[in-house]
């Protein structure tokens, strides 16, 4: 899946902890932004977490969803 790390005009990152809706789509392989590929096949949440924050998320973005996933019990 490719998208944009980051909706300038909101000002917020388009990668988020959770998703409150409905989700109809399978796991995507790889997570592609201007930031860099998460690889998200085959590994355990925590991991993906952790990729998704490191290669993917915007860097103004990353201290909130770390603080998230520390929330989540996903990283230590």
């Amino acid at each position: 899946m490719a998208l944009s790390s980051w909706h300038a005009k909101a000002k917020v990152s388009t990668i988020v902890p959770r998703i409150t809706e409905y989700v109809t789509s399978f796991q995507h392989s790889h997570v592609v932004t201007e930031q860099g590929v998460a690889d998200c096949f085959g590994h355990s949440e925590n991991e993906q977490a952790k990729n998704l924050i490191e290669q993917a998320a915007h860097p103004d973005a990353r201290a909130e969803l770390w603080a998230a996933a520390k929330q989540m019990n996903l990283v230590g």
